[in-house]
């Protein structure tokens, strides 16, 4: 049965006391753990005491206010008036109609939250629908007892444990098949082993990563060893992209080498209000060799495009990173960040300190378009003249600089932004299966280049259609508009189609 709650002046708050007299004596407990941020919210409104606790299926009709905090536990809440204060949902259901106010934060803490795009929530949203706690309700207490996830012993990795194979001019087919084995815990709340195997057609031999995870709390350890094809410029295109257009045209917009890495990672991963992500230490060792292009089928073109070499050796490294995200109601930001120090202890070859920054920005804009910002830029630190050819990267090409040949400028030193804004066209230009396109308009600048070789930003301008799963894109270089002209159908499936970012720590800092 569905309580409602009408809260008007006097006669509201006497409603409002009958409508929670039952629970007027009632005390709420929190023990065990779940998700850390959830278990921090619901923590500290207990502690702050004064809120309203609804334990049955309610509705606040619109125009009804509650003047202060509510927790829901272990109910259905639909709120269609206001909430002076936060909203949190433990184990429960949360239905924010478009009339729906709340003045304060929105927790969602092992429930569902299904809010109307005019709902005005004016604090932050944190939504943790896979935290786990129990509820039970005896005389004069309701008790909240948070659990941990329960892994199972093997998780594959994949489907089946069968990695989604990549398909470069390098490797050729490069398929790989793993997963991950859960140990005893010994005094942590999780250690996990990490294991998977490859085999690439071109370049011959087993390529292999083990790594081990200890876990307490927000902190983590990890320690592993791997042999892999390794690449830099995994941010322009993601591996299904890149690997579709190698099969189909043998275009790779990676360069790669030959990687065998000894590795470590301490740090703590944090979440609070709309912020998370990770912050870490590491340490690397890694014997670097160069990898030839081979000669991998492709539908269409000739020859492929020549894979630059290396500088043999052995990097040893110290460094740190981090990896922000910020959530808003309306817009959202990702900011990553890497800095390593090498040098010949443990064996190196080659002294030099890097930095490496990227990050997005995106916002809500005029009626329903949104404006999308993407930068990175990279390069040696102070002191350092250069960086081994390992740590380069490029821009041109599909991706960066459209009208500009792949990797037509290479170098240590990159800078790069990206700028998109996207209008959703209305459903009368909807066609069958693909759905309405996006209007796109898009602006690129960049640069890579190295100590001897400085140069200015080079820059595109262009359009898109963009649909489900494919686009339609016209691109120029406005310095020479005449002649630098370029119209092309393409996968609309990687970085552009996402509005939002997702915080992952990732030493590469791709563009996922």
């Amino acid at each position: 049965m569905t309580r409602v709650l009408r809260i008007r002046s006097a006669a509201g708050l006497l409603l409002l006391g009958i409508a929670a007299s039952p629970l007027a004596g009632q005390r709420v407990t929190l023990s065990g753990r779940s998700d850390p941020t959830a278990d921090r919210r619901v923590s500290a409104l207990l502690r702050r005491g004064g809120y309203l606790l609804i334990t049955h299926d309610t509705t606040i009709p619109r125009g009804d206010t509650v003047g202060r905090s509510v927790l829901v536990a272990g109910a259905t809440l639909r709120l269609d008036g206001t909430v002076r204060g936060d909203l949190v949902g433990v184990s429960s259901n949360l239905f924010l109609r478009p009339s729906a106010t709340v003045t304060g934060d929105v927790v969602n803490a092992g429930g569902g939250l299904y809010s109307s795009e005019q709902a005005r929530l004016q604090g932050d949203i944190v939504d943790r629908p896979l935290a786990e706690y129990d509820i039970s309700r005896s005389e004069g207490v309701v008790a909240i007892v948070g659990r941990s996830p329960r892994l199972p012993v093997f998780q594959p990795d994949g489907v089946g444990g069968v990695v989604l194979p990549t398909y470069d001019r390098v490797d050729g087919l490069w398929l790989r098949a793993g997963g991950r084995l859960r140990l005893p815990r010994l005094g942590t709340d999780s250690i996990m082993l990490r294991g998977q195997a490859g085999y690439r057609t071109e370049v011959g031999g087993l390529t292999h990563l083990a790594e081990l995870t200890g876990r307490r709390g927000p902190g983590f350890l990890t320690i592993g060893h791997e042999e892999v094809t390794a690449t830099n410029d995994a941010w322009i295109r993601s591996d299904f992209k890149n690997s579709l257009g190698v099969l189909y045209n043998g275009k790779d917009y990676r360069n790669y080498y030959e990687a065998e890495r000894w590795f470590a990672r301490a740090g703590a991963r944090f979440a609070s209000g709309g912020w998370s992500g990770e912050v870490a230490l590491l340490g690397e060792r890694e014997v670097a060799r160069s990898l030839a292009t081979g000669d991998p089928w492709h539908l269409l073109g000739d020859s492929l495009r020549f894979n630059p070499p290396i500088d043999p050796g052995t990097i040893a490294s110290v460094g740190a990173g981090a990896d922000v995200t910020w959530v808003g109601r309306s817009a959202a930001a990702e900011i990553g960040a890497r800095t390593d120090v090498a040098g010949h202890v443990g064996g190196g070859d080659f002294a030099f300190g890097r930095y490496l920054i990227w990050g997005d920005w995106s916002m809500a804009a005029i009626a329903d378009h949104a404006l999308q910002i993407y930068w990175r830029a990279q390069g040696p630190l102070a002191g350092t003249d250069s960086l081994p050819r390992q740590r380069w990267s490029f821009v041109g090409g599909s991706g960066t600089l459209y009208t500009f040949d792949i990797a037509e400028f290479t170098g240590d030193r990159l800078v790069f932004v990206e700028t998109r804004y996207v209008i959703p066209l209305p459903d009368r230009l909807r066609l069958p299966i693909i759905g309405a396109p996006d209007l796109v308009f898009l602006h690129t600048a960049g640069m890579a280049w190295t100590r001897d070789s400085a140069r200015a930003l080079e820059q595109n301008v262009g359009v898109e259609l963009r649909f489900f799963g494919f686009s339609l894109r016209a691109v120029t270089n406005p310095a020479h508009a005449g002649r630098d002209f370029e119209v092309n159908v393409g996968l609309s499936a990687s970085r552009g189609g996402r509005r939002w970012p997702f915080s992952r720590f990732d030493t590469a800092g791709r563009r996922r």
